[in-house]
């Protein structure tokens, strides 16, 4: 099994006061904002769960950004460094926030679905 170790409590970093939720998939757990829709995932999670079969992500493919929340900066949970904007290398026309220091991804709402999508 996969350990968080950064397990515990976990704000939103685009939704002032909203805490993350923690999904299981498999052995993974992702932290997701039920306001926003975004996805916290932990360095190589992303990459797990593209590969993972879409009955184990479905729960994860929700969502749109209602809120507006890509236009919005935010810090890392984890480290509260700010992240880097990068263009995601499955999609080019997904904008991810990836922490420098801890290699966290930030997925705005919708973002997963489009990067899932083969």
């Amino acid at each position: 099994m996969i350990s968080n170790r950064y397990a515990g409590r976990m704000n939103c970093p685009k939704c002032d006061g909203q805490v993350l939720t923690a999904n299981k998939v498999g052995d993974l757990e992702v932290d997701h904002c039920n306001e926003c829709g975004g996805l916290w995932l932990d360095k190589s999670e992303l990459g797990q769960l593209v590969e993972a079969e879409a009955s184990e992500v479905k729960h994860l493919l929700r969502g749109r950004d209602q809120t507006n929340a890509n236009a919005r900066r935010g810090n890392c949970p984890h480290c509260k460094k700010e992240p880097l904007r990068v263009t995601s290398a499955m999609k080019k026309q997904v904008t991810v926030d990836s922490c420098p220091d801890c290699g966290s991804v930030w997925l705005d709402g919708g973002e997963f679905n489009a990067i899932f999508e083969k």
